[in-house]
């Protein structure tokens, strides 16, 4: 007898069926979970977050090592940056939430994981301005879209959808500027604290370059032509009047050379000392995600759910297919003598490539019971 006629004539479902049902309902939420974005500890953990507020911790990415998950946040988890050995920071619709991490690893260490929220030690409160005439604990409804940080001045960047990038002290835990720019949703950034130099890319079509001691765009690519200009200038192109959007900004570790992508269906790659554009590298969707791997490797990924290698020629290395239909994220890490992409995206996956010519190892993110 099946479950569903036991359970219409009145009796109770069989643990099996039960456990049965669970099961596949598991591997349906999974299956809709969009995984936004991906970040590597110190230790070389692998932290993902995703759109429903849960932080997924693997302490390899061997497709048998455990998967370690919390509610973080209510929301989206947008972005995930460590700021220290010690501190985690997500944002999304939550705003901007501060995790101790060494305490995230002492309990998975000891086994000692349990499923209810773990709170993180510090909110960062966000003043509506930088006066003192108004509440300082309120916090509007803003959405943070992308993190940036100086490490050796423990300065945070925070890029908002209301077209603003917040900046903090973390040692003082207080709001030190504002940037005012971008003339809609600011969706990516990078900082440099050797140049002084943070980089933001929006919804705008625009790159913008700061100063981050005044605290002024110093300079404004455009995304489809590839030309640059003075903010001042900026009035008298058609830059805000085209249908362009950028989604992610990458520098290299030389921090020479900017990679961004977004909706012309193309990435475009700079030299930045001379503020050149040296290659526009052609894609067959939107794109979605940018990073730079191994020896300054463009890559690329987005919304045909493909991962793009490129050449130091500029002619594409490789495609590779994922597991995912859109790529959101992407992290280029290390571990040993080698070097590991990671790409995440929708139905739940990560995807991990060993070479640049090999297809990649799906990673299904599920919640592991300790």
């Amino acid at each position: 007898m099946s479950a569903h006629i036991f359970a219409a004539r009145g009796g109770h479902e069989p643990s099996s069926a039960s456990s049965y049902r669970s099961s596949l309902l598991a591997q349906h939420v999974n299956a809709l979970r969009r995984v936004l974005s991906v970040a590597t500890s110190p230790e070389g953990y692998s932290v993902s977050g995703d759109d429903l507020g849960y932080l997924f911790i693997r302490q390899s990415l061997a497709p048998s090592s455990p998967c370690y998950s919390f509610p973080a946040v209510r929301g989206a988890i947008n972005d995930i940056l460590f700021a220290s050995m010690t501190t985690l920071i997500v944002c999304g619709p939550c705003g901007v939430q501060c995790f101790a991490w060494s305490s995230i690893l002492a309990r998975m260490r000891a086994r000692d994981w349990q499923e209810e929220s773990s709170s993180p030690y510090r909110a960062l409160a966000l003043p509506l301005s930088l006066s003192n005439t108004v509440d300082p604990f309120r916090t509007p409804s803003v959405e943070f879209l992308s993190l940036a940080f100086f490490p050796s001045t423990m300065t945070l960047f925070a890029s908002s959808d209301e077209q603003l990038i917040y900046e903090w002290s973390l040692a003082s835990e207080k709001l030190t500027a504002v940037y005012r720019g971008h003339t809609n949703a600011v969706n990516t950034m990078v900082a440099s604290e050797k140049h002084h130099r943070l980089i933001s890319g929006g919804e705008d079509g625009s790159v913008r370059l700061w100063d981050s001691r005044t605290h002024k765009c110093t300079q404004v690519l455009d995304a489809l032509y590839g030309s640059t200009m003075l903010p001042e200038d900026e009035g008298k192109s058609e830059l805000h009047s085209r249908p362009c959007w950028v989604s992610s900004v990458a520098q290299s570790k030389d921090e020479n050379w900017l990679l961004f992508t977004g909706g012309m269906r193309f990435s475009c790659l700079w030299y930045l000392p001379a503020a050149t554009l040296i290659a526009t590298l052609p894609m067959r969707a939107a794109g979605r995600a940018a990073c730079f791997h191994g020896l300054n490797q463009p890559v690329t990924a987005g919304e045909d759910g493909h991962v793009y290698f490129w050449q130091s020629d500029h002619a594409i290395s490789s495609r590779m297919a994922t597991t995912s239909r859109v790529i959101y994220s992407l992290d280029s890490h290390s571990p040993r003598d080698s070097t590991q992409l990671t790409a995440a995206g929708d139905r739940g996956q990560l995807s991990v490539f060993r070479e640049s010519d090999s297809m990649p190892i799906s990673i299904p993110l599920r919640r592991t019971a300790m």
